[in-house]
């Protein structure tokens, strides 16, 4: 949230927050920020859903979330914490009622994110398999060409090495397509 609050005070439309083991083509992120018909408050990333939105209860469980800090048994959407888009207008949203509804933060920053979004009626933007592809350390092998082109964030659990030919591999294609 500390992050947010100064990404808040910057002269930017967008704020990306993105782990260091994700390839991001910024390129080819903001050529799609630019030419997309966006939300104006967009929230995008990856969309969790289905059984990965229970609260985990069990105190010894990485993910645990006491109910001091959330009533709820189950999460809203949310867009998965290794990549995702704010817009500014979202983040001041967010920031705005995340101060003014007592919800403390809670260290699934990613899920906490989501709640927020959901109380100021903002629908996270699923962009995984369309222009994200965040699965894992072998995302992108198997993909042909012209399929591992339309990616801008890729990965989760990229070693160095993967990320490196990663974007060898987009550099020769962004090449071939000039």
């Amino acid at each position: 949230m500390s992050s947010l609050w100064l990404a808040s005070t910057m002269d930017v439309q967008f704020i990306v927050k993105v782990d260091d083991d994700v390839y991001l083509h910024v390129p080819k992120m903001i050529w799609w920020l630019k030419t997309s018909s966006l939300p104006d408050k967009l929230y995008a990333g990856a969309v969790q859903g289905g059984v990965e939105l229970k609260v985990v209860r069990d105190p010894t469980h990485k993910w645990f979330v006491s109910e001091q800090f959330l009533n709820d048994s189950w999460f809203p959407p949310y867009c998965n914490g290794p990549f995702y888009i704010l817009s500014k207008s979202a983040l001041l949203e967010l920031l705005k009622v995340s101060s003014n509804e007592g919800l403390t933060p809670f260290p699934l920053e990613d899920a906490y994110i989501g709640i927020l979004a959901k109380r100021v009626g903002i629908a996270p933007l699923q962009l995984n398999g369309k222009h994200v592809l965040i699965t894992g350390p072998w995302v992108g092998i198997g993909l042909e060409d012209k399929k591992l082109n339309d990616f801008f964030a890729l990965g989760h659990g990229l070693s160095i090495e993967r990320m490196f030919k990663l974007h060898a591999r987009l550099a020769n294609l962004n090449l071939i397509q000039l």
